[in-house]
């Protein structure tokens, strides 16, 4: 063949490439430029570096490809059966162009985790059958009527091409750095505590409870490694994976699926009072995880907090290597991409922080302090917490905390490095004599990542202050939302404010748990719910954690659901045919219904017409001095108000915007974040139910 392309003459050579440019041109602007390009404007958050610093890879790639393609069409084919390969290099890009624009699954972030592909079985089936149909209709064709195939062929190329090339363009130019390239969580004051009182949280990525009690019962367990810890092994976090689970443990807000996901993470940070409580009691507060998991954090409540220096690709070779293997993984069929399975970490991996950023890495971060060589007591009082790579998958840490590589490893070896790093801490504080009066917690931010497991069970461990005993359980139904109250136990007085415990509840406690995954997640989840494939669902958490058949879709369309005429009150005073449908998680008693810390209503409106509503409720009894609900209208927040006794019988209006209002259809929920249990406030009474405002009477208007 070499020697038939060295026979050719000039004419002939520029003949073929330029017959060949169009499906050249096609394969190299899909895998080459625009998949890769778009994949790293998409996750631009996982790699925080500017498009330009990637420019240089992807035209040595292109170029590369180009070539290739080109030469080779040269060297095996001649101006006749070229016309073959002209029409496979299209087929090809065609199938690739059509396999990450329709054909993808969606799948829940490359996080490490294993995907169970019999899930998407059916997507796999339709691929493989699209990839085959393609190429050999498109072959076929060519055989049949070669020129013009050809022709057809050129023309579809270069359309695709411009198609690409023009979406590139538009891509680039609206590309912008999001504001954590340049923000961030800095390492300074890493390794330092106060004197007097201490909270410090390790938060362990994706330890479940079941892990970390294998973990205590094996041989490797040192004897008395966790005592005067209380273990609560039934904790439900709230929130999977980890970008929700992190707002949970920092501010105790759930997420609701109804609420666009930015808001939420707006409003999460736009009532911080226990952060506020802490820094003016002297609390020097830093917080060590990377600000994709609190973004829209507040200046002030982080002393690491701040402006960054832009990361840069430290290894162009590997960097390549692994965009490229994304992009194997969007474009090839679905049979094959097991095969490019990679994770972000590993993806990541090359970039490399300019700066003193910090970063969620169980080896960095035990490297870190050992560079330090011990704790420095800097202050009188500290708030830490340090997000760290934990049993996160893949397992690339061993026992002794050494890289390791993929597959090598087992979840209990990297537990064991990890619970090495986090006592090696531990002894540093009993060193410095502050072990004693400080709160330590060790955590997972959400369970394990496996098929059928809703990631609902974080393990969780706490030491009080002045807490000296052996290893303690506790089967108590907590939540994540709890956390901030458990904290502010330890630091104040009247906690109240906050909510219960851990310590307010009990294993009697009637109590509804929450728990929010993200709609790609729930694939793997077999959980019967009917739910909306466009939404995050939230679960119903039931005491036997592991028992999926025992968990229920929490379903505000149909949950407290009321066909509802305008202006007409439904009164709990009284008999009222609305007030008897309304019955979930109302305690009905006293001529009055108590709710717990949150109340969602569904109304169907039969007699709307367009313009804002009025949302009126009464109240007759307030749990602690003042309660205050957010209210949420289909998801979006639209007011707060506050209760207190001696408003009791007032009439309380918040507005619901007409654009609120779906299809006649109106969510009106209410959260109750100071919700309390009459046992916290009077521990002579035996109450541990949740309850917040009793409520006499509602209406719309």
């Amino acid at each position: 063949m070499v020697i038939n392309m060295r026979n050719m003459d000039k004419n002939t050579v520029k003949q073929m490439l330029r017959r060949l440019l169009p499906s050249t041109t096609l394969l190299t602007v899909t895998y080459a430029i625009f998949t890769p390009s778009s994949l790293f404007v998409a996750n631009i958050k996982e790699f925080l570096l500017s498009y330009i610093k990637i420019v240089p890879i992807i035209l040595c790639i292109a170029v590369f490809l180009y070539l290739f393609l080109n030469l080779a069409a040269l060297f095996i084919t001649d101006s006749k059966s070229v016309t073959y390969y002209i029409a496979f290099i299209f087929a090809i890009s065609l199938c690739a162009y059509v396999q990450r624009n329709f054909l993808n699954p969606q799948i829940h972030s490359l996080d490490g985790a294993d995907i169970n592909w019999s899930y998407y079985s059916g997507t796999g089936v339709i691929s493989i059958c699209f990839w085959a149909i393609c190429i050999l209709t498109i072959l076929g064709l060519t055989f049949r009527y070669k020129e013009k195939a050809e022709r057809i062929i050129g023309y579809i190329a270069n359309f695709l091409s411009v198609v690409q090339i023009i979406s590139l363009i538009v891509l680039i130019f609206t590309f912008k750095l999001p504001f954590e390239a340049n923000h961030g969580f800095s390492k300074e004051g890493e390794f330092t505590i106060g004197s007097e009182e201490n909270i410090v949280i390790f938060v362990v990525d994706t330890l479940q409870g079941s892990v970390l009690e294998e973990y205590i019962t094996s041989d490797v367990y040192p004897n008395g490694q966790l005592d005067d810890f209380t273990f609560f092994d039934r904790v439900v976090s709230g929130g999977a994976q980890t970008e929700l689970a992190i707002p949970m443990i920092l501010t105790g807000k759930e997420r609701d699926p109804l609420q666009p996901i930015d808001e939420y993470r707006r409003e999460i940070w736009q009532e911080t009072p226990f952060f506020d409580y802490l820094n003016e009691n002297g609390y020097d507060v830093r917080i060590f995880s990377h600000l994709k998991y609190a973004s829209y954090i507040k200046e002030g409540i982080a002393k690491n907090y701040g402006i960054t220096v832009n990361n840069y690709i430290d290894d162009y070779s590997e960097f390549a290597g692994q965009l490229y293997k994304l992009v194997d993984f969007y474009l090839f069929p679905q049979f094959l991409k097991k095969y490019f399975l990679l994770s972000t970490d590993e993806l990541t991996n090359a970039i490399t922080n300019a700066d003193n950023s910090y970063e969620i890495d169980n080896y960095k971060f035990y490297h870190d302090m050992l560079d330090a060589g011990e704790l420095q007591v800097n202050y009188e009082k500290a708030y830490r917490l340090y997000h760290i790579n934990g049993v996160h998958t893949p397992y690339r840490t061993d026992e002794n905390l050494e890289p390791a590589a993929r597959g090598s490893v087992t979840e209990q070896q990297q537990l064991q490095g990890v619970m090495k790093e986090i006592t090696m801490y531990i002894d540093e504080m009993k060193r410095l004599g502050v072990y004693d009066s400080s709160t330590v917690i060790i955590t997972g931010d959400h369970g394990r990542h496996e098929v059928d497991n809703p990631e609902t069970n974080p393990a969780f461990l706490i030491k009080l202050p002045e807490e000296s005993h052996e290893l303690e359980y506790n089967s108590a139904p907590v939540h994540f939302r709890n956390l901030t109250a458990t904290m502010a136990s330890t630091v104040m007085d009247d906690y109240s404010f906050y909510g219960p415990s851990f310590y307010d509840i009990t294993e009697e406690s009637d109590v509804e748990r929450l728990h929010t995954i993200s709609m790609v997640f729930r694939n793997q989840v077999s959980v019967d719910d009917g739910w909306y494939d466009n939404l995050d669902c939230r679960l119903i958490v039931p005491y036997e954690l592991y028992n999926l058949d025992k968990y229920q879709i929490w379903d505000p369309y149909n949950i407290n659901r009321i066909t509802y005429s305008m202006g007409e009150d439904i009164d709990y005073t009284t008999d009222n045919s609305y007030a008897e449908q309304i019955n979930y998680r109302l305690y009905k008693e006293d001529n009055a219904a108590t709710a717990s810390n949150e109340l969602s209503i569904c109304f169907e409106l039969s007699d709307y017409t367009k313009g804002d509503l009025d949302f009126h409720f009464t109240y007759s009894k307030v749990y602690n001095d003042e309660q205050n609900i957010r209210i949420y209208a289909n998801g979006s927040r639209v007011g707060t108000v506050t209760c207190t006794s001696a408003d009791i019988g007032s009439d309380n209006t918040i507005t619901i915007p007409q654009d609120k209002i779906i299809d006649n259809e109106l969510i009106i929920r209410m959260v109750f974040p100071n919700a309390v249990t009459p046992n916290q406030l009077d521990r002579s009474n035996e109450d541990t139910r949740i309850l917040s405002v009793a409520f006499d009477s509602m209406r719309l208007e």
